[in-house]
């Protein structure tokens, strides 16, 4: 988590997005923002899980864009917002990021080949959308011959920064490797795994886990030898994703004749359950659906009625599920 490389800035974001770089310097200025969307039809065309909050913040954070959950949600129920970058984003935010400075495909083929001859050094690239899309390369040793080598390769205008950093990417990506590949060591602690990824704009690897050990990242970092910063560990403190999981019997309270197959079901815990994809819920001709595999938490679950050009919200509940129990819901569907 590479495309046709029509230009520079799309194809290091590629790299950025794939390498979990979540993280970028202090967003710079942006452009007047449109306001919200005001009607609570259009809030309801698309309901992000917290999951899909985290994935947008990052990635604007990543751009330099406003980042905040309330403008977050805010766009992705807008039926303006476009993904060309895998987000949710207003056409003027991804018109400012295509404007941002971007290389030529020599440049492009140039800064692969440069990094691929110096892969003992490398600790990959990103673009620094914060900075107006400066190409930075990160080296494991002094960065002034690598700047003025690529001053001589490119051009000394090129928006090319290279800054030093501690571990290359090929060590990031074992570490990455070994830790999801030696699942039974976490399960010994006990803690699950929800993601893990190499942040390349932070030069670390984050691991994100599900356990109630308050030491679970020291542990984890000593047994793989990451020590010294090269991991992250995220807990959330809990090991809720240890706990039995349960479902939801749900059904929508219709009047006859109403047409279930445009009726899709979204759900949103109110702590972090991992990533859960609540695509694909179906409700059968007579109103019910199944919710499974979830963790023990209170649970939102919102109807749409899936329309062509927008989707509207026409019922919402909220139930909690106990440790590998099975609870009923009914929702009465309404009309706004």
């Amino acid at each position: 988590m590479l495309a046709d490389r029509p230009f520079l800035g799309i194809l290091i974001v590629a790299v950025v997005v794939l390498a979990c770089a979540e993280q970028a310097p202090t967003p710079s200025a942006e452009p007047a923002q449109p306001t919200a969307p005001a009607s609570p039809s259009m809030e309801a065309a698309h309901v992000l899980s917290p999951a899909e909050v985290a994935q947008a913040i990052a990635v604007r954070r990543e751009f330099g864009l406003r980042e905040d959950e309330a403008w977050v949600r805010a766009v992705a129920a807008n039926p303006a917002a476009v993904m060309d970058f895998g987000v949710p984003l207003m056409p003027f935010e991804r018109d400012e990021i295509m404007r941002r400075p971007n290389g030529e495909e020599g440049i492009t083929i140039a800064l692969q080949d440069y990094l691929g001859e110096h892969a003992d050094v490398s600790g990959g690239l990103y673009i620094d959308q914060a900075r107006g899309g400066i190409v930075t390369i990160l080296v494991t040793d002094d960065p002034a011959p690598h700047q003025a080598a690529l001053a001589e390769l490119i051009g000394a205008d090129a928006p090319v920064a290279v800054r030093q950093v501690r571990w290359t990417e090929s060590q990031l990506r074992d570490l990455q490797e070994r830790i999801g590949a030696d699942q039974a060591f976490l399960a010994s602690l006990p803690a699950q795994m929800k993601s893990s990824g190499v942040l390349i704009v932070d030069n670390v690897v984050e691991l994100s886990i599900s356990s109630a050990v308050p030491d679970a990242g020291e542990r984890i970092a000593a047994h793989f030898g990451a020590n010294n910063g090269m991991l992250r560990v995220d807990s959330d403190g809990t090991g809720i994703l240890l706990q039995p999981s349960g479902r939801i019997l749900g059904r929508v309270i219709a009047p006859p004749g109403t047409d279930m197959t445009r009726l899709s079901p979204q759900y949103e815990a109110d702590v972090d359950i991992g990533g859960r994809d609540s695509i694909g819920i179906g409700v059968a001709p007579d109103g019910t659906f199944v919710i499974d595999d979830l963790p023990p938490a209170t649970y939102t679950v919102t109807i749409l009625e899936l329309g062509d050009v927008e989707n509207i919200e026409v019922g919402r509940g909220t139930v909690v599920v106990p440790p590998g129990a099975a609870v009923a819901l009914e929702i009465p569907l309404r009309r706004p």
